[in-house]
């Protein structure tokens, strides 16, 4: 195939000394940017805490509602030609303005990209230096985001002129949300200069394309239309020779000369690819599997005259045979031995995905991006009203129920929320407000926990249609019995009767008595448990805990200075001056980050000045003594007051927890951490080290937990031995160390 200069990808080389004072500038700008919420049109690049998993969600939570619904939809995706080559500097100064910017800092900026040359660097040597006459450059550090504000405009624009865009109800059983359901509005998804729009008709892509096609020709930026791929379930299904264009009709302007677009749209029984995932708009995953088919045949007829090959291509067992050898270890060694990183270090699958998938529903349910939140909330909402959950989703540990059910199985949040479950951890709703609203109604007991799998599966859509959620529904004013058929009857006749006039079945009744009742005791209702009143314990002391309870004491607009021998609490603060744990992406990265975002918060909302002073811990001064013997004193009292976990996680809508305790570790490093001491776990519990038990059992072994560490040299926080030895209930002996905090402060 010839070569063309059209299909190339330049990278700039820079000077390190321009590219690090560069980086300095974008690191300050970007920061700024992205605290004050300065760019309107929400591309998701190229600003602290941007990713393109959150457009990829939003695109998947659309896809999962319009085959739910039945919803019209159209997707169109645009291709710009060469975008950062063809950025307009006088354009871009006009953007630069629009934001704000201080005159020279745009002076700064423009200065980078004019009156400037460049050279090429072939295989047969350098190239004549040519004068550069437009364009940023390809491998600037500052170029993403100027594009990003180059873009704003056009994307702020179709934000606000909105003709058919695609909304995703928020569908609810909850009466006190009905008024003020949470939908989430959406017309375009754009990361860099990947733009996508969405609209839930023809005539809403239409205004869209006129709206684009003004600003591409005021920018001199030039689309390709010939890459533009269209995706709509309006479309009647074809198969590829009978697929017929579709003719986009603009609106003609003084920018726009362009009357009509011809796009060839895709099958709807074909994939397409969105930053780099693979999509169907029917939900289908034939195309993913058919890939993975397709590199397993390709890696097998290369290998197919390989030698060795019959390690390669037999059970699983005989896999992990071939492993053990490989790697020299004996065919008996335990498989736990495979995925322990002191071992052989492989990865487990099933523990990856775990992993991966509840991290990154975590940082969706606390994420900075209000659209994304909504997106949540959302999904909780669809999957309580699919499968009639009139609690949190996040409430229910059994997803054993609802498992088998194709609905289920095409949800990857409850999916993920069921493979928690076979975990110690869970997620929880920290707070509630008009922006998350709590979805369960108090003091009522869910049908489902009432009803028998298979009738409650069965009678799913009649409960739903008569809208039966609860058993208090069905309960007598007195409280104590349950209602007889023929009172429901005479009550709800209205409700009871279908379009043919006949009584609805009432196998779904007949079961709920059966479940609820005592026999022949005339529908009295068995006692129903109580639930204990929520109880929170203490955290460990730690400097955190003792500077947010000094600064939640201090009178607002106050000067103070905290006096510390901990490094870590010196930078946590520091931190909370570039408003880090604001950002989702960045928050949970740090230990004990619920409670430095409750610092960073009262900081702000106080206007607290904060001055750490670093001073050297337990060198006999006065003050280091004295304020290490208060914390020593109150770590060991009874009357000490507890720091409720509720006052300091109000700040995130989900916390995650391990058996009721709250996690402010980076989930990632927290379930591979867990699951390296479960492949331990199963290590040590095979027989030839049932000798273990000796280490549990005080009054036939003692352990001298001194020299073990000592000798060990392994850390408690961080390894696997350390979670094993806690399932077991042993724990080394408490060292009475104590970090030294002193604050003063003066208005």
């Amino acid at each position: 195939m010839a070569l063309s200069i059209k299909n190339t990808r330049p990278i700039t080389v820079l000077e390190v000394i321009r590219k690090s004072l560069v980086k300095l500038f974008y690191n300050r700008l970007s920061a700024i940017l992205a605290a004050h919420n300065v760019l309107k049109g929400g591309n998701f690049a190229d600003l602290p805490g941007g990713t393109c998993h959150d457009p990829i969600i939003t695109l998947e939570s659309i896809i999962h509602d319009a085959n739910h619904n039945n919803s019209p939809l159209w997707i169109l995706s645009q291709d710009i030609f060469k975008a950062f080559d063809s950025v307009n500097l006088t354009i871009l100064k006009f953007a630069l303005e629009r934001i704000r910017l201080p005159a020279s800092a745009i002076t700064f900026i423009l200065s980078l990209f004019m009156n400037r040359s460049n050279r090429i660097f072939t295989a047969y040597g350098e190239t004549s230096s040519y004068w550069v006459r437009i364009g940023i450059d390809q491998g600037e550090v500052i170029s993403p985001l100027l594009w990003v504000i180059y873009l704003d405009p056009l994307l702020t624009v179709l934000k606000k002129e909105m003709l058919d865009p695609y909304i995703l109800r928020s569908p609810t059983l909850l009466s006190n949300l009905s008024d003020s359901p949470l939908d989430v509005v959406i017309n375009n998804l754009v990361f860099m200069d990947d733009s996508t729009l969405i609209s839930s008709s023809k005539a809403g892509l239409e205004y869209m394309l006129s709206i684009t096609e003004e600003f591409y020709a005021l920018n001199n930026t030039s689309a390709n239309h010939q890459k533009y791929v269209l995706i709509s379930n309006s479309l009647p299904l074809t198969t590829t020779s009978t697929i017929l264009p579709v003719e986009f009709h603009l609106s003609l302007s003084s920018l726009n000369d362009i009357s009509s677009i011809s796009v060839t749209p895709l099958s709807i029984t074909s994939s397409f690819c969105f930053l780099g995932v693979w999509f169907n708009i029917k939900g289908s995953r034939d195309f993913v599997t058919k890939q993975i088919a397709g590199e397993c045949n390709s890696f097998a007829a290369t290998l197919r005259l390989a030698p060795n090959k019959l390690f390669i291509f037999t059970t699983r067992c005989s896999f992990l045979n071939w492993s053990t050898h490989k790697a020299n270890f004996s065919c008996s060694l335990p498989n736990p031995m495979l995925y322990l990183s002191q071992a052989l270090g492989l990865i487990n699958l099933s523990s990856h995905l775990i992993q991966c998938h509840v991290n990154n529903l975590f940082l969706m349910a606390n994420s900075s991006t209000p659209r994304i939140q909504c997106l949540f909330l959302y999904r909780l909402m669809l999957i309580q009203f699919r499968f009639l959950i009139p609690v949190s989703p996040l409430m229910v540990d059994d997803w054993s129920l609802w498992s088998c059910m194709t609905a289920f199985k095409r949800n990857y949040i409850t999916c993920t929320l069921a493979s928690l479950s076979s975990t110690p951890f869970r997620l929880q709703h920290a707070c509630f407000s008009s922006s998350f609203p709590d979805f369960t109604l108090p003091g009522h007991t869910p049908l489902y926990l009432c009803m028998s799998p298979p009738v409650f599966k069965t009678c799913l859509k009649v409960l739903r249609k008569r809208h039966l959620y609860y058993l208090s529904q069905l309960i007598a004013p007195s409280g104590s019995h349950l209602i007889s058929w023929t009172v429901y009857q005479t009550a709800y006749i209205a409700q009871l009767v279908d379009k043919r006039g006949h009584s609805l079945p009432y196998k779904w009744y007949l079961d709920i008595k059966a479940n609820t009742t005592l026999p022949d005791s005339h529908d009295q209702l068995y006692d129903r448990y109580v639930c204990p009143p929520f109880t929170t314990s203490s955290v460990t002391l730690v400097p955190a805990a003792v500077i947010y309870a000094a600064l939640r004491a201090s009178p607002d607009d106050s000067t103070i200075t905290i006096y510390t021998d901990s490094q870590a609490a010196i930078d946590g603060l520091s931190l909370c001056v570039s408003s880090s744990y604001s950002n989702s992406r960045l928050y949970y990265k740090t230990t004990n980050f619920e409670l430095w975002a409750s610092i960073e918060c009262s900081i702000h909302t106080k206007r607290l000045t904060v001055f750490p002073v670093k001073v050297k811990g337990h060198d006999g001064n006065y003050w280091n003594e004295f304020a290490d013997s208060l914390a020593n004193s109150a770590h060991h009292s009874d009357t000490a007051r507890l720091l409720l976990v509720a006052a300091y996680t109000s700040l995130h809508n989900v916390r995650l927890v391990y058996d009721n305790v709250v996690c402010e570790s980076n989930p990632r490093r927290l379930f591979k951490l867990y699951f390296q001491a479960t492949f331990l776990k199963e290590l040590l519990s095979l027989r030839r080290f049932q000798f273990i038990y000796c280490l549990r059992n005080k009054d036939d072994y003692v352990v001298d937990w001194n020299l073990t560490w000592f000798t060990l040299n392994f850390s408690w926080h961080t390894t696997p031995l350390s979670w094993l030895l806690m399932l077991h209930g042993i724990t080394p002996s408490n060292s009475n160390s104590s970090s030294m905090i002193c604050l003063s402060w003066g208005n």
